[in-house]
């Protein structure tokens, strides 16, 4: 994980600390409307953050994030557009927004990605423009498919209802306080995680 020196925000160490960790996360939040407005890839840092805490501590530091202030499911898809989107980041993704990455990282096709990246830039696509231009691209592909759009939207439809359920559900659980309703919501949670990694692979 890579130092962040901003006034104010601690740095971190490469393997940091259980404490560190916390700590940097805090700082995050507390200063979360400066930084988003100055780094462009705030959103990414915080997910990384998230991500190795999970890894390293898993439902501690799901746990910790919440009481940040953190929603598990936003870091989880701010991860995964940074995920989808890594080579065309450190390939020169300057003067894109997140929102741009955002929908890039839905396009499979890493050429495909990185000439409608380079198009966006070149022309200043707002998000919405390029919305449009990668609906219009995916229309016009022939490629076979397995199910069509129309059914395939169905489904997807009902697993993010799924996910939503989950979540609210969870949220729920956690506003308790009670221990055993707090593990429920960690299963909870969990399953919602992975649904959305699955429909985020498709």
């Amino acid at each position: 994980m890579n130092a962040l020196a901003i006034t104010d925000i601690p740095t971190i160490t490469m393997e940091p600390s259980w404490d560190e960790w916390c700590e940097y996360g805090r700082s995050l939040k507390q200063h979360e409307a400066r930084l988003t407005t100055h780094i462009r890839d705030f959103r990414f840092i915080v997910a990384r953050w998230y991500e190795y805490g999970v890894e390293h501590w898993r439902r501690p530091a799901e746990r910790i994030a919440r009481e940040i202030g953190f929603d598990p499911e936003t870091i989880q898809n701010w991860a995964w557009t940074a995920r989808h989107t890594e080579k065309l980041r450190a390939n020169g993704g300057d003067g894109l927004e997140y929102e741009h990455y955002r929908l890039l990282a839905a396009v499979r096709d890493p050429e495909q990605q990185r000439a409608l990246a380079e198009r966006a830039k070149r022309d200043g696509l707002s998000g919405a423009q390029l919305r449009r231009e990668i609906k219009r691209i995916k229309s016009g592909d022939a490629s076979p498919r397995g199910d069509s759009d129309a059914v395939r939207t169905v489904r997807y439809s009902a697993i993010e209802r799924l996910i939503d359920d989950l979540c609210a559900e969870a949220e729920r659980l956690l506003a308790s306080g009670d221990p055993i309703a707090q593990a429920q919501a960690d299963v909870k949670l969990d399953c919602a995680a992975r649904l959305r990694a699955a429909l985020g692979e498709r």
